[in-house]
C-alpha cells in the first residue's frame, strides 16, 4: 500500500465512493480528467493521482494524493467531477491541508512562491516549472503554515474573478500578517477570458509560459499592513520594477 502512495483507507469504500440504490457509478477516469486539464496522463500519475477501483459498493473517481513535506501520502482526496465544485470529497474527520508542500523547496530556490485555489492550478503551474501551492478553497488559507512561507521572499496571490478570488486574497493577506511573515506579497489578477492558471493552459499550452510570466510581472504590491475585510479587496500598489526567475 505505501509502494502505491495510498493509505489502507483507499482499499475499503467511504461515503464518497459507495452505490447507494438507484444511484449511478462515477465515470471520471484519469484519462479524462488529463484531457479536460490538457495535462499528460503520466505528469500527473507521478504526482500521486490515480484511479479508484470499480467494483460491488465502489464509483471508481480519482484519487488526489496530498503529500507531507517528507512526500508521505498524508491524505486521499476523491474527485467524481470534471468539475471540482461538483464532485469533490475531503476524507471525513481529517482537517485541511495544503496541497504541494513535499515541493516547496522549488519554491525556496527560485525565491518566490505562487498561491492558488485547488489542485488543477497547482498541476498546471508544477507542469510549467512555476513553483505553487494549492489551497483547499478561498476559505481554506488558514491551511497555509509558517513552515511553508519560511526562506521565501516573494509570494504571488492568484484572483480569480469572482468574489471567491476577492476573498483568497483577503484570506492570504490577513494570514500572512497573522503569521508575520516579513516578504513582499503581490496579487497576480485573472479575468473571465481565462479564470485562472489552468484556464490560461488550455487557451494555448505552448504560449502558457510566456503569458503567465507576464501575469507574474505585472502582478500588484499588497500592503501587509492594511487591515483586510473578506468584504473588499486589499489595498494593491504598482511595482513596475519587480521581475521574477525561475
Amino acid at each position: 500500500v505505501g509502494t502505491l502512495d495510498m493509505d489502507m483507507r483507499d482499499l475499503f469504500p467511504n461515503e464518497a465512493r459507495k452505490i447507494s440504490q438507484g444511484s449511478r457509478r462515477s465515470t471520471l477516469t484519469l484519462d479524462e480528467l488529463a484531457a479536460d486539464k490538457r495535462l499528460p496522463v503520466e505528469f500527473l500519475q507521478n504526482l500521486g493521482v490515480r484511479e479508484f477501483p470499480v467494483g460491488p459498493g465502489l464509483n471508481g473517481g480519482i484519487g488526489i494524493s496530498y503529500r507531507d513535506a517528507t512526500g508521505r501520502n498524508a491524505r486521499s482526496k476523491s474527485r467524481t467531477h470534471l468539475v471540482a465544485k461538483k464532485g469533490s470529497y475531503w476524507p471525513s474527520g481529517m482537517s485541511l491541508m495544503a496541497y504541494g508542500i513535499d515541493r516547496l523547496e522549488d519554491a525556496r530556490r527560485v525565491g518566490f512562491l505562487i498561491l492558488v485555489e485547488g489542485e488543477s492550478d497547482a498541476w498546471t503551474c508544477w507542469h510549467h516549472e512555476f513553483p505553487a501551492l494549492g489551497v483547499p478553497g478561498a476559505s481554506a488559507t488558514k491551511t497555509i503554515e509558517g513552515s511553508h512561507v519560511d526562506g521565501i521572499d516573494r509570494i504571488f496571490i492568484v484572483q480569480e474573478p469572482d468574489d471567491g478570488g476577492t476573498n483568497f486574497v483577503a484570506g492570504v493577506v490577513k494570514r500572512l500578517s497573522k503569521l508575520e511573515w516579513g516578504g513582499n506579497a503581490f496579487v497576480v489578477k485573472f479575468d473571465e477570458q481565462a479564470k485562472d492558471p489552468n484556464a490560461l493552459h488550455k487557451l494555448n499550452p505552448d504560449s502558457f509560459t510566456e503569458a503567465f510570466q507576464e501575469r507574474l510581472d505585472g502582478a500588484q504590491t499588497l500592503d501587509l499592513s492594511e487591515p483586510t475585510q473578506s468584504s473588499r479587496e486589499p489595498i494593491a500598489h504598482e511595482e513596475p520594477d519587480k521581475k521574477t526567475q525561475r
